[in-house]
C-alpha cells in the first residue's frame, strides 16, 4: 500500500519599522533605565503583523484547522498530518487567533497530528552559532510541551535546512527523524519515497520531500489541470502512481486558502477522502520512521527546500546577507552578557531567517519569490534597514557597558 505523509509549516515573522539612520541611537535613548520590551515597539512592527496576521487566519488558518478537524472525525478516511509551528506564530495566535491552536491541539489529541522539533525563531542559528540553536530548540520543546502536551521525537531545521553534522546532533539527542528537501544530488539516482538512513548517524531516519508532487499543490494547483485547479481526486492517483514506502509531501500551511484561494480549502476537505479511495494510507513522521531502511543517505553540504539551488543561499548566498548574518551573530555574547530576557528575545526576533531572506539579489523565479516575500522595494532596502536597527541596537550595548563602568567606578 502506498503512504502519503503531509508536514505543513506554519510561521509568521515579526517585521520591522523602518529605521532611518538618523534614528539610530533615539532607541537607546529612549529606552535606558525603562523595561527593555520596548524595543519590540521600537524596531518591530507589531501593528503591520497583526495586519498580516489577520488576514492569514481568516482565509488559511481558521478555515483550514476546521477543515482538517471535520475531516479528523471521518472513520472512512483516516486523517494524519505533520504540522511545524514556530514560537514566534505561537506567540501572534495566542493573541490574535488562540481558536486556531485549539483546533490544532484537538487533531494531535485526537492522534491526528503530530507536532515536530525546531528552532524556536525560525532561524538560522545551526549554520551560524551551534550554541545558540540548542537553546532555540531546547525553547521551541518546552513551548510544544506547554502547550500541546508533547515532545516532538521527529524533527524539522528552519526551511528543511540540513547536513550529516545535524544527523550526528539530532540522533545523539533521541530524535527519531528529520524531515529535509528530496534534493537530487544527495538521492544519487533514488527515489525520495524510500526510508532513509542518516549514513554517519544510522539511529536517526532521513524523510525526503517529494518535491514534484509537493509543487503540484504548492506552486502549480491553479493551473494544474489545463488552466484550471487541481482536483483532490487527481492529485491522489499521482501520489498512486508514484508508490514507494512513504511519498513525504511538505507544504506551507498557507498554500490553503492564501496562496491559492478558496478552491485549495475544497482540495483540502476532499483529500483523505480521495487518497483512501486511492488505495492510499496516511501516517505521521513518527510512524514512517518505523519502517524499514531503504539505504543510507549522506548529506556533506547544506541542503534546504528553497529555492533552486535547494541549499543555503536563499539566505547567505550574497555579501549582504552574509554581512547582516555576521554582525548579528557578533553581538549575541554581549547580548547574552547583559542578563535581560526582553533583549534576547529581541535579538532572537532579529536572527529569524525571513530579515536575511529579504534581502537575497536573486533574479528569475526564485527572484519572483523572494520579492513576493519582501516586504521592502528591494534587498538594498531591506540591508539598510536591517543594519540600521543592528546599528541602534550596538549602540544600545555600549550604553550599557558605559553605564556599568560608571556604576563601578562611583
Amino acid at each position: 500500500m502506498t503512504r502519503l505523509c503531509l508536514y505543513f509549516q506554519l510561521h509568521q515573522p515579526r517585521r520591522l519599522r523602518r529605521m532611518r539612520v538618523f534614528d539610530i541611537g533615539k532607541t537607546a535613548a529612549a529606552v535606558r533605565g525603562a523595561a527593555r520590551a520596548q524595543l519590540a515597539s521600537s524596531w518591530f512592527d507589531a501593528e503591520l503583523d497583526r495586519s498580516i496576521l489577520d488576514g492569514i487566519v481568516e482565509r488559511c488558518y481558521r478555515p483550514a484547522t476546521t477543515v482538517l478537524l471535520s475531516q479528523a472525525r471521518r472513520a472512512d478516511a483516516p486523517l494524519r498530518v505533520a504540522f511545524g509551528l514556530t514560537s514566534t506564530l505561537l506567540a501572534q495566535l495566542e493573541e490574535a487567533a488562540p481558536d486556531v491552536i485549539d483546533n490544532i491541539g484537538e487533531l494531535v489529541a485526537c492522534g491526528s497530528a503530530e507536532i515536530l522539533g525546531e528552532t524556536s525563531h525560525h532561524s538560522l542559528a545551526w549554520l551560524l552559532d551551534t550554541d545558540e540553536f540548542e537553546e532555540q530548540v531546547e525553547l521551541h520543546r518546552e513551548a510544544i510541551h506547554s502547550r500541546f502536551g508533547v515532545r516532538p521525537v521527529v524533527f524539522r531545521n528552519t526551511e528543511l535546512l540540513f547536513d550529516d553534522a545535524l544527523a550526528i546532533w539530532l540522533s545523539a539527542r533521541g530524535y527519531r527523524a528529520v524531515l529535509t528537501e528530496g534534493a537530487d544530488r544527495i538521492l544519487a539516482g533514488r527515489t525520495a519515497t524510500g526510508i532513509y538512513a542518516s549514513a554517519l548517524a544510522p539511529q536517526l531516519r532521513v524523510l525526503l520531500r517529494h518535491y514534484r508532487l509537493s509543487d503540484d499543490v504548492g506552486f502549480r494547483f491553479g493551473h494544474a489541470e489545463g488552466g484550471k485547479p487541481l482536483r483532490a481526486e487527481t492529485w491522489a492517483a499521482w501520489v498512486a502512481a508514484t508508490g514507494g514506502q512513504s511519498v513525504n509531501v511538505f507544504l506551507d500551511f498557507e498554500t490553503f486558502g492564501e496562496h491559492h484561494g478558496a478552491a485549495s480549502l475544497d482540495f483540502l476537505a476532499a483529500l483523505p477522502a480521495a487518497v483512501a479511495r486511492a488505495g492510499i494510507s496516511m501516517h505521521l513522521p513518527r510512524e514512517a520512521a518505523l519502517l524499514p531502511v531503504a539505504g543510507p543517505v549522506c548529506a556533506d553540504g547544506v541542503i534546504s527546500w528553497a529555492d533552486q539551488s535547494r541549499d543555503e543561499s536563499a539566505w547567505l548566498g550574497n555579501a549582504m546577507q552574509r554581512a547582516a548574518c555576521e554582525h548579528l551573530y557578533e553581538l549575541l555574547p554581549q547580548v547574552k552578557g547583559a542578563q535581560d530576557s526582553g533583549l534576547l528575545e529581541a535579538w532572537r526576533s532579529l536572527a529569524g531567517s525571513d530579515h536575511a531572506y529579504y534581502m537575497s539579489t536573486k533574479g528569475f523565479g526564485d527572484g519572483e519569490v523572494h520579492a513576493h516575500f519582501r516586504p521592502y522595494e528591494s534587498p538594498y532596502e531591506a540591508h539598510l534597514n536591517f543594519m540600521n536597527v543592528l546599528a541602534d541596537l550596538a549602540l544600545q550595548l555600549e550604553s550599557d557597558v558605559a553605564g556599568q563602568q560608571r556604576r563601578r567606578a562611583a
